[in-house]
């Protein structure tokens, strides 16, 4: 990335934060992006976008999010054919609440950059010795995770995701895991 566009950011994220969208949140807006801060969040704005990452904006703070994820095989063409692994995180209500996100949508399905580290902390390994031989579609359950980046970007298909950085499973006390029938079909269109 070219240093004018480096500074160009940094002025643009600077000036940004001087609207406001509800009473206690704030507008960044980016490149014709509009993201909604909310007051309750506990991130920052990082000087830098994940370029890697199609970041439209990037977030540092170590919080705890809350929620239900689920591991397992994307299904493929046809109902039989298992697709690839995929994982994904829908944090709960107050979770939510804390997470910057595109203006008029939610962040309500979390992406995970170091998907391993999440897998092998959260899911026992006799379950996943079941799904990798396919004995099952998918596992699930609820869980409380620690993570310190929050990226909002452009995925694939010119959609939007959000993307979080796994640091740690924060109670383990409460991941309460399930085997679920299957696995959800990803794709474009």
């Amino acid at each position: 990335m070219h240093t004018a566009t480096r500074l160009g950011f940094a002025f643009i994220a600077m000036l940004a934060f001087s609207g406001t969208c509800a009473a206690q949140d704030t507008l960044l807006k980016v490149g014709g992006w509009e993201i909604v801060v909310p007051d309750k969040s506990r991130v920052t704005l990082a000087a830098q976008p994940d370029e890697e990452l199609d970041a439209i904006a990037s977030f540092d703070g170590r919080f705890v999010l809350s929620g239900e994820f689920v591991y397992g095989w994307a299904e493929g063409v046809d109902e039989e054919e298992y697709g690839w692994l995929a994982l994904g995180f829908k944090p709960d209500a107050q979770s939510l609440a804390r997470l910057p996100h595109f203006k008029g949508e939610a962040a309500d399905f979390l992406q995970f950059t170091n998907e391993d580290d999440f897998v092998a902390a959260a899911i026992p390994r006799r379950m996943l010795d079941l799904l990798k031989r396919k004995k099952m579609k998918s596992v699930s359950g609820r869980i409380a995770i620690v993570v310190d980046h929050f990226t909002v970007a452009k995925v694939p298909c010119d959609s939007t995701g959000y993307l979080i950085h796994f640091i740690a499973v924060d109670h383990p006390a409460v991941a309460q895991l399930s085997r679920a029938k299957g696995g959800e079909s990803t794709g474009c269109g």
